[in-house]
């Protein structure tokens, strides 16, 4: 049976997100979605229904970009420390989510591109090969280059939406052949997982409206009483008409490894 996961999404539970739980998976059926990671920000999330496979996700800020951890059984937010500042530290964040029997792939990896230690490439599982949100980012060819980084070192990869809003849900996916007869929940899971260290899924990627991010940030300035950040709204939608009439190379994208 054919799966459609999509790797990367979020809920209100994310200062920047406008979509409930429900609303996300409404969405994701509606897309013919098999199942989810709800990666919401510095926020352990394990919701369920019956008619997806959600993976247990989050996605944690830290001083090297953002790293995904897939099927987490815990908080690591109630265990780990910022110390006084706005991000964690990658490698507390990788140790422990491995000590919890979780998987870790950096998120986005060239946008922004952080520079990382050697170590850290060899202290995460993957790499997050395609956003669909990246697409409309100031470096045309972030995903490109996450993909080609995924080939030269040999990583698993994922993909994802990067949904903030029902409207973005699936717009990416991630797929691959599973046989589910017979097997339970966890069990497909556990295949899933497999699929995905071994590489044996496929990327089909897409694109959401450049707007979303503008609404993004109407979200979070409107929850934070930041009213100032609005002013830089306008920017954005600007920016997001630009990307528009730009080439198709920000998501002409084929990976099948």
């Amino acid at each position: 049976m054919l799966l459609k996961f999509d790797f990367h999404a979020h809920t209100d539970q994310s200062a920047d997100a406008g979509q409930t739980a429900e609303q996300l998976f409404t969405a994701a059926l509606a897309k013919g979605l098999s199942g989810l990671a709800i990666t919401n920000h510095n926020t352990y999330n394990n919701c369920s229904h019956a008619g997806l496979y959600i993976i247990p996700a989050a996605e944690y800020s830290t001083d090297v970009g953002h790293l995904l951890v897939y099927f987490l059984n815990e908080p690591l937010e109630k265990t780990l420390s910022r110390e006084g500042k706005s991000y964690y530290n990658w490698q507390d964040v990788a140790d422990l989510a491995h000590d919890k029997g979780a998987l870790v792939f950096v998120a986005h990896p060239f946008s922004p591109d952080y520079p990382r230690p050697d170590e850290f490439w060899d202290a995460i599982d993957g790499i997050e090969v395609f956003n669909a949100r990246i697409v409309h980012s100031r470096n045309i060819d972030a995903n490109k280059k996450a993909l080609a980084l995924s080939k030269t070192r040999g990583m698993p990869f994922s993909c994802g939406s990067d949904a903030h809003f029902e409207g973005e849900v699936g717009c990416t996916h991630w797929e691959c052949e599973v046989d589910v007869e017979g097997k339970s929940h966890d069990e497909v899971l556990q295949e899933i997982r497999s699929k995905l260290m071994t590489s044996s899924g496929r990327v089909v990627p897409g694109r959401a409206s450049p707007f979303y991010r503008c609404a993004s940030q109407w979200v979070t300035a409107r929850r934070a009483g930041l009213y100032k950040k609005l002013l830089k709204i306008p920017g954005r939608f600007l920016y997001g008409i630009y990307t528009l009439t730009l080439d198709r190379r920000r998501y002409d994208f084929d990976v099948s490894i």
